[in-house]
């Protein structure tokens, strides 16, 4: 059974799950062009940061250290440019239940948010050009 718990974003001691890392190591993610990110308020990243749960397993060997069980790129992204002390929050799996977590991250997700994210981008020019008609 899953349990949630929100902490500190300074008291998260979360380091990636080694399967993840073995998976994840040829990944091209772009996380070096953070620029608009210095724009974002600090409750922009709140907002953000309130929309995640972070699915992860406890490190048995380090109190209050966690394996995460998703990439998580946002989440790095969005603790390099905060300034305060946030709260995030993490869902805790059973041992038993990492490998499924951790592939269904990695691929199911991915495919289902597929046929939504390859338009990101017409999708946010039409959002902008419709909040500009309507603020």
């Amino acid at each position: 059974m899953i349990k949630h718990k929100t902490i500190p974003t300074s008291q998260a001691q979360l380091t990636h799950h080694p399967l993840i890392q073995r998976l994840c190591e040829d990944d091209t993610i772009d996380m070096s062009n953070n620029d608009n990110l210095l724009t974002l308020s600090q409750e922009d990243i709140q907002y953000q940061l309130n929309a995640m749960v972070l699915p992860v397993i406890k490190n048995d060997t380090v109190e209050n250290a966690y394996y995460l069980l998703s990439p998580a790129p946002l989440y790095f992204m969005l603790l390099k440019n905060n300034t305060r002390n946030n709260n995030i929050r993490l869902g805790i799996y059973p041992h038993d239940e990492a490998e499924a977590v951790i592939k269904n991250h990695l691929f199911i997700t991915p495919t289902l948010q597929y046929r939504t994210s390859k338009n990101i981008l017409a999708c946010l020019r039409a959002r902008y050009n419709n909040a500009k008609n309507t603020i």
